[in-house]
């Protein structure tokens, strides 16, 4: 029925719309393409009357209704900025919708061909000769193209239970705060909903579904409560009415439409305004805790959500060394273990269960294990304390996809975080006892970025940063650890991408608890002391001996933690500056894999110094990304060795001018026999001197100086050094209170004293 200069007033006045309505019966599609001439004969608010009118009215016969935004001007390829739509589309968006009919932008979709092809020049033959409006054959034949494929998507969308192409059950992500829907509490009717930077997906209070109503309306129901609807407050038309939870009322507070945007988002209008207002975040806030609320539509993305797809956890509650599931450890289970270890291809339930030991395999030391502990009826020693695989492929994610695509991973698949900055996993860890584990990930990272992710627990208000440096391939995995602080039984550790890339693919996630204290929470990327232009810095790289932690690392510890590293500077006069760099759980490896040592010479100057002390970390033999053992040999060592990657830190310094001055690792309590401290780590002590009898640089040995000074002082007052010595029932002897960390400084500086280098004069 479509004529050459009409416009919607027009049609209908002329008696055009009247065949339609006439004739049209239920089944059949009534598409409004009209607009172009209206903004020379009409205007907006009589363009929506009029087309509104029209739907209704085919509504009534039982026809589908789709409206259209027209094509644009062939002049449009050249405008700068490109034009995001024209002839009343936003009023068309609305009347969609209001009414709840599909929105069909083909004027997007035309421009988007355009620009596809080469812009304004490709698109010439595409209209008419010397006409910037009208479509030539070849220009209209592509429309219909183009046309029909946005009619096929919004058919499926009309002929499905669920928006199509969304998932079932998803987060709702605001356009504007980038922040998620969440319920205040339980999930039950009268809780309120607000914006959080941390969706709970395990507990399901961020995750929704959406539900065909009829006549283009949908339900969404909380997926922590199938009871619970997301419902407009006293289905109230007026601004700032609250949206919350409450049970099935049947009434139109609970009844909404969902209009897509070209971004990929939707705006949620709701039927109790009958359609005039969207679901949206109080004052377009970007504040974590921001309430939602129904409001007017005034195009802001605080109006916009993203439908992010996730999946629940599949993890199932396993008992470890229980293979009949009787809930006993025994005999029984002992021969299926043996069975399982002489099958080729052992199931991956029985895999997980029989990995007794928790380093993600099931072999002949998990067999012993579980022999041992049938004779002994002691518990499994590795699984009480907390080494547990927890598997990505069983846990809950967001914008992730599982795989098997690159091989190397564990279990029958991985987890493929999207490439985005919303990306990401959440998993569920369980654990004997509280206190701080180290968290070990096996990763593959095939980019050539840092795909940092920051790490979150039982969602606390802080949160760490963790590097995934690239491993080289998507083919090669490689573990990354960090130490966190769990409770006993269930906790959920997020972890959420922090770049456009997205996080890595994640294999596994194993527990063990361990006496290292807990990294600083998250500040700022890899916050550091900026060197002095002014005067010379003394760099630090080391591990959590040597750390400096602040107040909110130290609460995490339960007590005074302090490194060395921390009151080097009180020792110095104030013509040299600090800057310590070390932090918990690096060894030389893995200090220099993350990037750390690069980041201290991007900085390092001529005249500057760079103290290197490691060890403890490296003889990590069980937790790769540590482990860096001594090759014995300085001269040409074994890349990954301890004298390989130590020589990376003398070379990178000497080459900017700056003066290494090795440390021998510190000395722990433990290292007691027989009424007396005796040296340890003496093999990474030993190839410590030999490369700086190689290099020529100075070096400390902290080593032996602890024990020298330790048994002067006796054991009872080495003990009062440590931590063990603040904490009620404290056991860790390796890292030391406010006390011992300046004793241990007072050392180091007397080190730096005796060595007769230009610094040497700077020790008060």
């Amino acid at each position: 029925m479509a004529t050459s200069g009409q416009y919607a007033k027009g049609f209908v006045n002329g008696g055009q719309f009247d065949a339609i309505e006439t004739y049209g019966k239920t089944g059949d599609i009534y598409i409004i393409s009209i607009g172009i001439n209206d903004t020379n004969y009409s205007n907006a608010e009589e363009y929506t009357a009029v087309v509104t009118d029209m739907v209704q009215r085919a509504k009534k016969k039982g026809m589908d209704v789709y409206l259209v935004k027209q094509q644009g001007r062939h002049g449009d390829l050249n405008r700068n900025p490109v034009l995001g739509g024209r002839w009343f589309g936003g009023q068309l968006d609305a009347i969609g919708a209001a009414e709840s009919v599909p929105v069909l932008d083909l004027f997007t979709v035309w421009q988007d061909f355009g620009f596809s092809i080469g812009g304004y020049d490709a698109m010439t033959e595409y209209y008419a000769a010397d006409d910037d409006l009208h479509q030539s054959l070849k220009g209209s034949t592509k429309l219909a193209q183009l046309m029909a494929e946005l009619l096929k998507t919004a058919s499926a969308a009309e002929a499905g239970t669920n928006l199509a192409g969304e998932p079932e059950v998803f987060l709702l992500r605001n356009g504007s705060s980038g922040q998620y829907m969440t319920v205040d509490g339980d999930a039950v009717s009268g809780a309120n909903v607000f914006q959080t930077d941390t969706p709970d997906i395990t507990g399901k209070t961020s995750l929704w579904t959406a539900v065909a109503d009829g006549n283009g309306y949908y339900r969404i129901i909380s997926a922590a409560n199938a009871d619970v609807y997301l419902d407009v407050a006293g289905a109230k038309a007026t601004d700032g009415t609250n949206v919350g939870l409450w049970q099935d009322s049947g009434s139109d507070a609970q009844l909404f439409t969902f209009a897509k945007q070209t971004d990929g988002s939707y705006i949620i209008s709701t039927k109790a305004s009958a359609g005039k207002s969207a679901v949206e975040v109080k004052d377009a806030s970007i504040t974590k805790g921001e309430n939602i609320q129904q409001w007017g539509k005034n195009g802001h993305a605080c109006q916009t959500w993203f439908l992010d797809w996730t999946d629940a956890s599949t993890a199932e509650d396993l008992t470890i060394g229980d293979l009949n599931g009787d809930g006993e450890i025994d005999v029984f289970d002992q021969a299926l273990l043996k069975r399982a270890l002489t099958a080729q291809d052992p199931s991956e339930n029985t895999r997980k269960v029989a990995d007794v030991n928790g380093d993600a395999s099931a072999d002949v030391t998990d067999l012993q294990l579980m022999s041992s502990y049938i004779l002994a009826k002691d518990s499994l020693p590795a699984y009480s304390a907390g080494a547990r695989v927890f598997y990505a492929g069983e846990q809950a994610s967001a914008r992730g996809y599982y795989e098997d695509t690159n091989a190397g991973f564990t279990m029958s698949r991985y987890l493929n975080l999207d490439n985005n900055l919303y990306s990401f996993a959440a998993f569920s860890v369980n654990v004997p006892k509280a206190g701080n584990y180290l968290c070990t990930m096996r990763v593959a990272n095939g980019s050539t970025s840092n795909r940092q992710m920051k790490v979150q627990v039982n969602d606390r208000a802080d949160y760490w940063a963790q590097d995934f440096l690239t491993t080289g391939a998507w083919t090669t995995w490689e573990e990354r650890g960090i130490v966190l602080p769990l409770e006993a039984g269930k906790n959920i550790i997020r972890l959420f991408s922090m770049t456009a890339d997205g996080g890595p693919n994640i294999d596994y996630l194993r527990t063990e608890l361990t006496d290292e204290p807990v990294p600083d929470i998250y500040v700022a990327p890899d916050p550091i002391t900026p060197a002095v232009s002014n005067k010379p810095t003394v760099y630090i790289a080391g591990d959590s001996t040597v750390q400096t932690y602040n107040d909110r690392a130290r609460e995490q510890a339960g007590g005074p933690i302090q490194g060395w590293g921390a009151f080097l500077a009180d020792y110095l006069t104030d013509n040299v500056a600090v800057a310590n760099h070390a932090i918990a759980g690096r060894s030389s490896k893995s200090f220099y894999d993350q990037g750390r040592l690069q980041t201290i010479l991007d900085s390092i100057q001529e005249g500057d110094y760079l103290m290197v002390q490691f060890a403890i970390n490296d003889a990590a033999s069980t937790y790769a990304e540590r482990y860096a053992p001594v090759c014995g040999n300085v001269n040409s060592p074994t890349e990954g060795s301890y004298e390989w990657y130590m020589t990376q830190y003398i070379k990178g310094a000497q080459e900017k001018g700056a003066t290494p001055i090795l440390v021998t690792t510190t000395l722990s309590a433990k290292s007691y026999s027989n009424g007396k401290f005796v040296s340890s780590y003496t093999n990474y002590c030993d190839a410590c001197k030999q490369l700086a009898a190689k290099y020529s640089c100075p070096i400390i040995d902290l080593n032996t100086l602890m024990v020298n000074h330790y048994n002067s002082v006796g054991y009872d007052k080495a003990y009062s050094y440590h931590m063990a010595a603040v904490i009620e029932g404290g056991t860790d002897l390796t890292h030391f209170n406010d006390d011992g960390a300046k004793v241990i400084a007072g050392l180091v500086a007397g080190g730096i004293k005796s060595l007769n280098i230009a610094l040497s004069a700077e020790v008060k």
